[in-house]
């Protein structure tokens, strides 16, 4: 077994070696369950055993792969796998209708090329047969009322991770005003070796204000990053070396966090899939939601092709879901998975990295009551259980007079978000 990316030993608090040793007696689906269960990280594994060859993804698929059957060719990107035919059978057509050229992305396996799929969450691809099939989860957890406990090792896995990483470089943890970051803060005993970021854009200044006051009042090294605006070339790279399957704000700014080239760069991803993101106020454990509903929450269109896609995603889904957990899987291996990383991973770029995804993170996740989650959520009471001095200092939002004004400023700097989420309204009523 080969492993290509970063990952941590969770029961050691270790990184891991590049090749694993693997129990000869053990059959290659119990070696994948043992290894990706233990394992937290940003990585990809190879399980070349018994006449068989497997790739499989981490929880989330951090570390992109597509593939095309026809070709017998598996690659890290478009560009690898498609070499001199990228241009040619690149689809524009789709690439527009999907909205891939600005807010939206490619998803249900399919890119912005024929005949090139991608490898979402989840699902593993025999190498030798190019077939794919779903692996995890086979069903979903069982909601436990006792939260306390699961929120103690889901901080305690944070905590293991990132002092693994900085272990082994400099770490750079990024700090905004949201939920997630704060609740990485709450759970890093490291914070003394932690350099803390923030980036300094048109759009973060509330984050920007939150994390400044978090600094202050904890003694963290707070290390705030002009916003650098990629210019029309390196614009042109980023895209395409995320197969033009996305674009978007992180294509403008990506030169913004090449000063950290080198380092670790720690994330809260991973904490949407906790928090129902998918979730409408009104939804039930019982309502049925179908593919034209589900592409409206994705905020992506009724294209037949991707609806054909999203219809085979749902043909191999664990049984009895609840709405609650058909939206969670559909938020991590629809939207996480082939939007936020298939976003590239350039060289003068740090390593990121995001605790809260794993196995047996997500499945402490989907353990929470979709009460509990709702209100008060998970990550507040995980702050509350690791540090709660942190919530002394409000989230996503300044506590004041500013907070009315926020919602209009925001609207103003991004008219095309706000219209996305009135349809998303719309689409649920």
């Amino acid at each position: 077994g080969y492993l290509i990316g970063h990952a941590v030993d969770i029961d050691r608090g270790e990184l891991v070696e590049k090749q694993l040793d693997l129990d000869e007696a053990e059959s290659p689906a119990a070696v994948a369950e043992h290894a990706l269960r233990a394992l937290n990280g940003s990585f990809l594994l190879q399980l070349d055993y018994a006449g068989e060859v497997w790739a499989y993804p981490d929880a989330s698929a951090t570390v992109g792969l597509v593939y095309a059957p026809e070709r017998g060719k598996a690659g890290s990107s478009a560009q690898v796998v498609l070499g001199d035919e990228y241009d040619a059978l690149l689809r524009r057509d789709l690439i527009q209708a999907f909205g891939a050229d600005n807010d939206g992305w490619f998803t249900a396996g399919l890119t912005a090329h024929d005949g090139l799929f991608r490898l979402l969450p989840n699902h593993r691809l025999n190498l030798l047969t190019w077939e794919t099939e779903r692996f995890w989860p086979i069903e979903m957890p069982a909601y436990r009322d006792d939260v306390d406990p699961m929120l103690r090792d889901m901080g305690s896995e944070m905590d293991t991770v990132i002092a693994a990483l900085a272990a082994a470089r400099p770490i750079t943890q990024c700090l905004t005003g949201g939920n997630e970051t704060r609740a990485l803060l709450a759970c890093n005993s490291a914070r003394t070796e932690t350099e803390f970021m923030s980036l300094s854009l048109p759009v973060t200044g509330l984050d920007l204000h939150l994390a400044k006051i978090l600094a202050r009042t904890h003694g963290l090294e707070l290390r705030v990053l002009p916003g650098v605006k990629a210019d029309a070339a390196a614009t042109a790279v980023w895209i395409k070396a995320a197969g033009n399957a996305l674009s978007g704000m992180n294509a403008v700014w990506s030169p913004s966090v090449a000063p950290l080239a080198g380092r670790y760069l720690i994330g809260g991803l991973g904490g949407e899939v906790g928090r129902g993101f998918l979730w409408t106020s009104e939804l039930q454990g019982t309502d049925k939601i179908g593919t034209s509903v589900l592409l409206g929450l994705l905020k992506l269109p009724k294209h037949p092709l991707l609806i054909a896609a999203i219809e085979r995603w749902m043909e191999d889904l664990p049984p009895d879901l609840d709405a609650f957990q058909f939206l969670d899987l559909a938020y991590l291996e629809l939207r996480l998975g082939p939007w936020g990383f298939a976003q590239p991973r350039l060289a003068d770029s740090p390593v990121d990295i995001s605790p809260m995804i794993s196995r047996r993170q997500f499945e402490r996740m989907w353990s929470l009551p979709p009460g509990f989650r709702r209100s008060p959520g998970f990550l507040r009471r995980l702050v509350e259980l690791h540090d709660a001095r942190l919530l002394d200092v409000p989230i996503n939002r300044y506590g004041d007079w500013r907070d009315r004004l926020t919602p209009l400023v925001r609207a103003a700097q991004r008219p095309d978000r706000a219209l996305r989420k009135l349809r998303k309204l719309l689409v649920t009523r």
